[in-house]
């Protein structure tokens, strides 16, 4: 696998998503360095049904589980999910249609709880639907399309996942080229509470939220702007309060970051670049709930934390 650490790569450029795709050209150049991957053109793949103009293959979720069920590919959603990225948070929608080879919607059975669920598959993971090695990869991502909010941040999130995949970082093994923490070295999540986390997982945790608030964000401030209550299917407050929540989770994982990394030259510099960058979608995001004077600082401000 090729040493990350000497490739000379901006890492601002790869972790914030941007119009012209530089973030997915890096991360396919890395992919196709160690997997010979290629993107999958769809109008020549002859795929029968796409989304996210025509560049995200839809699949049927086939597959047995007491979670989820397939979602019908002509399922409203699909269409309203990729209009509302395009308008709110266009970057981000350049990112996904570039990035994302296959999507797989589900619905969750007989439930109307369950806001969001996702997982990313591609050479990294171990469900069915994953490549083996004796395939070609794609990059896929299956979530729940329960709702717009649902399915955007189930796709970002697990987005956010890939592009650490791409750097050889699992949720708990990875080479010791750019972050040098111990796998034995166990930290507090920012999204898991049940238990420690390596460093690894954290940063795992912390980047893909990040992506999660940062459509918040946008998604909130577009609807204020639009005066836009989402075709009146849920009261905006909903929203507020929901990313209050993730500016609390990611507040949280900066400073467990920032306080416990251990890193090489290189690595620091890409954890200063998604530190950053968090610390710009929480600022963003703390405006916003303050501007609008919607919830309580208490609900989002880390606890007995001020955020520098």
């Amino acid at each position: 696998m090729t040493n990350k650490a000497e490739l000379g790569i901006n890492w601002d450029d790869y972790i914030i998503p941007s119009t012209n795709s530089i973030d997915v050209k890096i991360f396919q150049k890395l992919l196709k360095e160690d997997y010979g991957y290629e993107s999958i053109d769809h109008e020549v793949n002859n795929t029968e049904k796409t989304i996210f103009e025509g560049k995200v293959g839809l699949k049927e979720y086939i597959y047995k589980s007491d979670s989820m069920i397939a979602c019908p590919l002509d399922h409203p959603t699909l269409k309203l999910a990729d209009e509302t990225l395009k308008n709110c948070w266009p970057e981000s929608h350049s990112m996904v249609k570039n990035m994302l080879d296959f999507y797989w919607p589900t619905l969750p059975p007989n439930r109307i709880d369950v806001p969001s669920c996702g997982c990313s598959c591609g050479i990294y993971g171990n469900r069915p639907w994953t490549s083996n090695k004796n395939e070609k990869m794609v990059i896929g991502v299956m979530s729940s399309a329960n709702g717009v909010p649902a399915m955007l941040e189930g796709i970002l999130h697990e987005l956010g996942h890939h592009k650490l995949h791409a750097l050889g970082w699992m949720l708990e093994e990875y080479p010791g080229n750019l972050i040098t923490n111990k796998p034995e070295e166990v930290f507090h999540s920012p999204v898991r509470f049940d238990k420690l986390r390596p460093m690894s997982a954290v940063i795992h945790a912390e980047f893909s939220y990040v992506y999660v608030t940062q459509y918040y964000n946008k998604m909130i401030r577009w609807m204020i702007d639009n005066d836009y209550e989402f075709y009146n299917q849920i009261p905006m407050r909903a929203y507020f309060q929901r990313n209050a929540y993730n500016l609390h989770r990611i507040g949280n994982g900066i400073h467990t970051i920032r306080e416990n990394i251990k890193a090489s030259v290189e690595g620091k510099k890409l954890i200063d670049a998604i530190i950053n960058y968090g610390k710009e979608v929480w600022y963003d995001g703390y405006d916003l709930i303050k501007e609008m004077d919607r919830i309580d600082e208490d609900d989002f401000m880390p606890k007995n934390k001020k955020m520098p």
